[in-house]
């Protein structure tokens, strides 16, 4: 057989990216208000107003992956312009201190993750600094409803702003669900502003009842997107 070198061991810096654990909810739907974490473990959400939406651990339909993370709309609503709703993931700084982001050695890293939603169009995704000022956002797109699709995004490493490499919050993920204008940046490049989508994209609490899955996360330094380091 053929050994990828891409394939090193700990290689994902994603805890928990195959929604395995979910130990304060144990698979029951959570909805709250503010920014807690209502279902897998490390994954949180952070919106304004209950009610929206739901969070829960399911089982999953794609092979080799039992469990995902299920966002479920509960409403059609539209987000005011201050308004956020967003899925994150947040790094501890020692997680991502080898990405040296802030500085002029800052690597190259790669986000994947499968995703299986009933609406289709272009999502956003973001990266985002501790202190929220700093971000990169992007979109992915789903081709297919009810169809698990892997996506794959390869960024620049920031070289600067404040990024921390202690235990504080080093990097976020923010995968956007609706939030309102305020939020929109320009795409494809790193702002000094804290926002996190992308003008036009999908807003999933839009449409009641809408669903998106999440499984198989993982963040890893360089331009490839190896396959799904799975660890216990």
């Amino acid at each position: 057989c053929t050994v990828k070198a891409t394939n090193k061991s700990n290689r994902n810096l994603v805890i928990n990216g195959a929604m395995l654990i979910d130990q304060r909810k144990n698979g029951a739907s959570s909805d709250s208000t503010g920014a807690t974490y209502l279902s897998c473990d490390r994954f949180k959400t952070v919106y304004a107003a209950a009610s929206k939406y739901t969070f829960q651990q399911v089982a999953s339909t794609l092979s080799g992956f039992p469990k995902a993370l299920k966002v479920t709309s509960a409403a059609a609503t539209t987000a005011s312009s201050s308004q956020h709703y967003v899925m994150e993931y947040n790094f501890e700084g020692y997680d991502v201190a080898p990405l040296a982001l802030g500085t002029s050695a800052a690597k190259t890293f790669t986000l994947s993750f499968y995703v299986k939603s009933s609406l289709t169009g272009n999502f956003s995704v973001s990266f985002n600094n501790g202190a929220d000022n700093r971000t990169y956002a992007t979109t992915y797109n789903i081709a297919s409803a009810a169809t698990w699709e892997r996506k794959t995004i390869t960024v620049a490493g920031d070289t600067t702003g404040t990024w921390t490499t202690d235990n504080t919050e080093g990097l976020a993920i923010k995968w956007d669900l609706g939030s309102g204008s305020n939020f929109d940046v320009t795409a494809n490049t790193w702002s000094a502003v804290d926002k996190f989508k992308v003008a036009g994209s999908v807003a999933l609490i839009a449409t009641s009842g809408a669903t998106l899955e999440i499984t198989g996360v993982q963040l890893e330094v360089g331009d490839v997107a190896t396959d799904f380091e799975h660890r216990s």
